[in-house]
């Protein structure tokens, strides 16, 4: 598992590197990446206990102000990074690589919600003993 994310750091630093145009058009992808990353984790959390107080509903799970909150901070990111890029174009390898590392992130936490809940619900159904 670690050499597979040292190998995901090396190539998108080389990435990076690119030509504007084309780190733009990473960019982009990277911002489709990082939504879908998102929604993954927003997916997975859903309805189940949320560890962030700043999320949590009355109740202590993540509800549809709390999705708000998620999203409107995702979104608050990207649009952070296109004002960055549009000053700066060459700054979008780097906002490239922040991306992708942010996907990553939301990517396991969203896995670990899933094993989560399954495990819980195998334990409530009494499949484990």
């Amino acid at each position: 598992m670690r050499g597979l994310a040292l190998l995901l750091i090396l190539t998108t630093a080389a990435w990076a590197q690119e030509a504007p145009k084309r780190s733009k058009k990473r960019w982009l992808v990277s911002v489709a990446v990082l939504v879908a990353a998102g929604a993954a984790d927003v997916h997975s959390s859903y309805g189940g206990y949320e560890a962030n107080p700043l999320l949590r509903s009355a109740d202590g799970r993540l509800r549809v102000r709390g999705v708000g909150i998620k999203f409107g901070l995702l979104g608050a990111a990207v649009g952070v990074e296109y004002l960055m890029i549009r000053k700066h174009p060459e700054a979008a390898g780097t906002a490239f690589v922040a991306n992708l590392a942010g996907a990553a992130a939301l990517t396991a936490v969203a896995l670990r919600n899933y094993r989560f809940r399954g495990a819980e619900a195998l334990r409530l159904s009494g499949g484990a003993q």
